[in-house]
């Protein structure tokens, strides 16, 4: 005779990234990188300004090992590099002018186009003697969302947070006020983040509660990908661990980056 089977819902779960293991765990000396953010525009004719500005940074001496930069493309929402997530964070700065450029979460710097003076921002914020914590993650781009199994090591006791952005390379739109090629080419837009849980404006992330020197606090996160406009070969992962500053607010400890389906290790000086 014949027999009838019931049908049965095959769930597959979004495989968790191994992290990388750390090669030197009595190590908590780390480089340390201050986070830039450009709050920009494909049609802000004053943001190329900026985006030379910037260039010449990457490009002086050893500078671009200072810090890592994103793009928030919130001038106009007509721009393809626009998204909700760059949305929140440009109103987290409490942005009104473009271009303006922040430092860490808490300090703007509007309409500087001097690379000098940019420099001379990252060196005040920039620890030469190393960052407060460092960043060892794992990402795996599945169907729909980007998942990141993240852990921060500090190198001092305290609070801290972290939180992922999502960022895409290579997104072609005709720039305003562009002088040069290159400049239709924008890279590090911000296209998804990991936001607060109990407060949807706080873009410090998540709570990981207090960590002891040496000791490591581990999390995951999804980043969901909720446009098919957006070019998933062109994704990274940018990662910022934050830590309450003199005031009690959560402000940039460190930054990595971490390329998508690969990991990113316990930056170590040297």
């Amino acid at each position: 005779g014949s027999a009838v089977t019931s049908r049965v819902k095959v769930t597959v779960l979004p495989v968790i990234p191994e992290l990388p293991a750390d090669a030197q765990p009595e190590n908590t000396a780390f480089n340390h990188r201050v986070l830039l953010v450009d709050h920009t525009g494909t049609q802000c004719g004053y943001c190329p300004k900026m985006m030379a500005a910037l260039k010449t940074v990457s490009e002086t001496l050893d500078y671009h090992s200072k810090y890592y930069e994103a793009m928030s493309h919130t001038y106009n929402s007509s721009d393809p590099a626009n998204s909700s997530a760059a949305q929140g964070v440009s109103s987290h700065y409490g942005i009104t002018g473009y271009p303006t450029l922040s430092y860490n979460f808490r300090y703007n710097r509007s309409s500087s186009y001097d690379a000098t003076d940019i420099m001379a921002q990252i060196d005040a914020l920039w620890k030469a003697d190393g960052a407060q914590a460092g960043i060892a993650a794992a990402t795996n781009l599945a169907a729909t969302k980007v998942i990141v199994n993240v852990s921060v090591k500090a190198a001092v006791e305290g609070e801290y947070a972290i939180a992922a952005w999502l960022l895409e390379d290579g997104i072609e739109a005709t720039q305003s006020g562009a002088t040069e090629d290159w400049m239709n080419i924008h890279n590090n837009a911000i296209r998804q983040c990991v936001l607060s849980e109990d407060n949807g404006n706080d873009i410090s992330g998540v709570k990981l509660g207090t960590i002891a020197q040496g000791e490591t606090a581990k999390s995951v996160l999804e980043l969901p990908v909720t446009s098919n406009k957006w070019n998933r070969d062109n994704f990274k992962v940018m990662l910022i661990v934050s830590t309450p500053n003199d005031k009690g607010k959560f402000d940039v400890a460190n930054v990595a980056i971490c390329p998508i389906n690969d990991v990113v290790t316990y930056d170590y000086k040297r």
